[in-house]
């Protein structure tokens, strides 16, 4: 699914890479969920969406990328909108990741885990890397963004 805008110069496309249902437990505290009534079984919607820009020189950015093709349930979704859409990998500029968690860095690598966007530049913020390259850091990471 996929979802047209403007921003300016930019012409752009929200694109759905998926979604799933977590525990409300993973995103609010338990004090927060009792000052909302939530019972403890409460679950939320979480939608995974992916902004692709295409600048009035025709460079042609994606911000994050979603979960990727490795991941089973409803995600993984964005490899097949770009195609529906026309939107070849390799025409991609660049990739601006957000942040180093998975469900924003796991469609870099194909299924067979090459490269992607094989032309693209990537831009972190230092601060992210840095964190994502520190192997004592990352240690300390649980679930699947370790």
């Amino acid at each position: 699914m996929r979802y047209s805008i403007q921003l300016g110069d930019f012409q752009g496309q929200i694109i759905r890479d998926g979604g799933r249902r977590f525990p409300a437990g993973h995103f609010f505290t338990a004090e927060a969920m009792a000052a909302f009534a939530l019972p403890a079984t409460s679950e939320m919607d979480f939608s995974l969406n992916i902004l692709f820009l295409e600048t009035a020189d025709g460079e042609r950015i994606l911000v994050d990328t979603g979960v990727g093709q490795n991941v089973g349930g409803g995600e993984g979704r964005l490899a097949r909108e770009l195609r529906l859409a026309r939107i070849a990998p390799e025409t991609i500029d660049l990739v601006i990741l957000t942040h180093g968690h998975w469900d924003h860095i796991g469609g870099l690598l194909t299924p067979a885990g090459t490269p992607h966007f094989a032309n693209a530049r990537l831009l972190m913020p230092a601060a992210e890397w840095r964190f994502w390259s520190d192997g004592a850091a990352l240690a300390q990471v649980e679930g699947p963004s370790r």
